[in-house]
């Protein structure tokens, strides 16, 4: 008799749990996470950066100014993810030529419009023009095609 009761009352619970795990064609999840977005300001630039990345300046990493790190991660790490923003004196043609010689930044993808300007896409770095400066990005182990790294991208602002 025990052994009926516990198999019934292991099979309710399959049931419910079963219920409780599917889903209908018609309801939507409103579970979903958004990614948050934040305003963060290092020495160079001003950018919005989705939650999981934070800024550290050159002089808190290196201990010379002159560039911003964006990290993929809450609190800099050696080996972290991260993109190096940093001033650059060239012509922008002249970097786009350097992002399409694939060295060494390796393969060129071309150009993405992005909100403030046309930015040269290669696999390790990309480069634009904002505020009227050239400004070359390069990145440590970041995808260059992803939606985050777009964004922040795009939202670079020089610091006046």
């Amino acid at each position: 008799m025990k052994r009926r009761i516990i198999s019934a009352v292991l099979c309710l619970m399959l049931v419910f749990a079963l219920t409780a795990c599917g889903k209908d064609g018609n309801t939507q999840d409103t579970s979903e996470e958004k990614n948050e977005v934040t305003s963060v300001t290092g020495e160079v630039v001003k950018a919005e950066i989705p939650s999981g990345w934070c800024i550290v300046t050159s002089t808190e990493m290196t201990g010379a100014s002159g560039a911003d790190f964006i990290c993929h991660a809450q609190k800099y790490e050696v080996g972290t993810a991260y993109l190096q923003v940093v001033p650059d004196s060239r012509d922008i043609s002249a970097i786009k030529q350097v992002l399409e010689s694939a060295d060494p930044f390796g393969a060129y993808s071309g150009e993405v419009k992005l909100a403030n300007g046309t930015w040269y896409i290669a696999e390790n770095a990309a480069a634009a023009v904002i505020g009227g400066k050239s400004v070359m990005v390069k990145g440590y182990a970041c995808d260059f095609g992803s939606d985050e790294v777009l964004l922040i991208l795009g939202s670079l602002q020089w610091i006046e």
